[in-house]
């Protein structure tokens, strides 16, 4: 019988059975009795490592490795070069339960010992009642962090170029892994991006230049005893067709105000701008703001609108192409016949679209001889007679007194916009007051 240790895992064990024959025989009666009997037998199974070291071992300052087996079992390391089992003082082995056995070596104790565990190859052997099982064969050598051989550089690029982030490691056993990592101007946001590669030659991340790859790339070489970083800026410059545009309107009247606006988004940002009428450079100096995309400038021109003011606009940033042109029209209206009540004007402008309609408002306050006498502001709307004369009947005029009136103009595109003011139009004096007056 073989009987299991006090205390072993009894998971570790096999039973077969084991038959044997008993037999008695009987001179008297010529006969014989056999009996088979039945008894187990516990057969051990043999050690199984769950884990042993790799076959390499790096190290810099310090070891802590383990061996593992499946079931109890008294594990020794064993110099292969001599077959000799490690003194576990020195080496600093300590079995700390029934199926783990670990090496922890620093400083001096390291030191000590580092010639023969770089020289020397080992195994862990694990001895049981079953038998004796090594695991394969590894061994220790020194690690190093990693040092980069080449950084990526900062770099400034048209949109639509080409370019290549360099990186690659000097040092660093076992050979560090290379990763990028890419993080956004325009979001904040960062992706991984590129390969990763553990070549001695080095990792290059590959890009070609859009407004979007401008941020920051980084760099990681990574090994099992540090990680190690290094980045560098990509700026991309592009810029997109600068755009004019008044406000509030590109219809004007005669002798008001208009703004006009340049945007342009680009990189680097526009620092001037200038305004240009027909080609011609106009000597105006704009005020400058971003907007809410920090790549784009806007440029605010005013203009008092005069009778030179009509004509194509457009506007060149410093250092960027001149925007599309687009018109101002000026409208201007003329007192043609103040006959009173009848009233005419005409419309003038450079070219533009056919004016449905115009529209005179008048409004005035008191009168030689009535003080108190007041007229409401009163709109006409005047109809066209084909040669852009506008025409009015003034009613209920009273006389001494000095009209005010506004003319505006419209069409599909603007409405209602002020072409001029007639401030004198007067009536004769004389006549009745309402009223008590005279």
């Amino acid at each position: 019988r073989r009987r299991v240790p006090e205390g072993y895992n009894s998971s570790n064990k096999a039973v077969e059975p084991e038959v044997f024959m008993l037999c008695f025989s009987s001179w008297k009666f010529l006969s014989l009795l056999c009996v088979a009997v039945y008894t187990p037998k516990v057969l051990l199974a043999e050690p199984v490592f769950l884990h042993s070291p790799s076959a390499t071992i790096y190290f810099v300052t310090d070891i802590n490795t383990t061996c593992t087996t499946k079931d109890a079992a008294n594990i020794s390391w064993v110099n292969v070069v001599n077959n000799t089992p490690l003194d576990s003082s020195t080496y600093g082995i300590r079995q700390e339960n029934d199926t783990v056995s670990r090496m922890t070596l620093s400083g001096m104790a390291l030191t000590t010992v580092r010639g023969t565990l770089v020289f020397d190859k080992f195994i862990c052997r694990a001895t049981a009642l079953s038998g004796t099982k090594n695991s394969s064969q590894f061994g220790f050598t020194h690690g190093s962090v990693p040092s980069f051989g080449q950084r990526p550089r900062n770099a400034m690029l048209f949109e639509g170029n080409e370019t290549n982030f360099e990186c690659s490691f000097s040092l660093g056993t076992p050979n560090p892994l290379i990763s990028w990592t890419f993080t956004s101007r325009l979001t904040g946001k960062q992706t991984s991006v590129g390969m990763v590669s553990r070549n001695p030659g080095g990792n290059p991340l590959k890009l070609k230049i859009d407004r979007y790859d401008a941020g920051v790339y980084t760099c990681q070489l990574s090994n099992q005893f540090r990680t190690v970083k290094a980045s560098a800026t990509l700026s991309v410059n592009y810029a997109n067709q600068a755009e004019i545009a008044f406000i509030p309107t590109s219809t004007v009247a005669l002798g008001s105000k208009v703004d006009a606006i340049c945007t342009i988004e680009a990189v680097p940002l526009a620092q001037s701008a200038d305004l240009y009428r027909d080609n011609e450079k106009l000597q105006l100096s704009p005020s400058a703001r971003l907007q809410d995309s920090f790549n784009t400038t806007v440029f605010n021109f005013s203009i008092t609108v005069d009778s030179n003011s009509d004509g194509n606009y457009s506007c060149q940033p410093g250092g960027y192409s001149r925007s599309e042109p687009i018109t101002l029209t000026v409208i201007e209206a003329t007192l043609v016949d103040k006959s009173l009540p009848r009233l005419c004007w005409k419309l003038s402008s450079n070219g533009i679209s056919v004016i449905h309609n115009s529209t005179l408002s008048c409004s005035t306050e008191g009168r030689d001889g009535c003080t108190d006498a007041s007229f409401p502001k009163t709109s006409y709307v005047a109809v066209s007679n084909g040669s852009e004369m506008y025409c009015v009947i003034l009613l209920n005029l009273v006389p001494g007194i000095a009209y005010k009136c506004e003319v505006f103009a419209s069409n599909d595109v603007f409405k209602r916009i002020p072409t001029g003011r007639f401030d004198d139009i007067r009536t004769p004096s004389g006549g009745k007051c309402f009223g008590n007056r005279k």
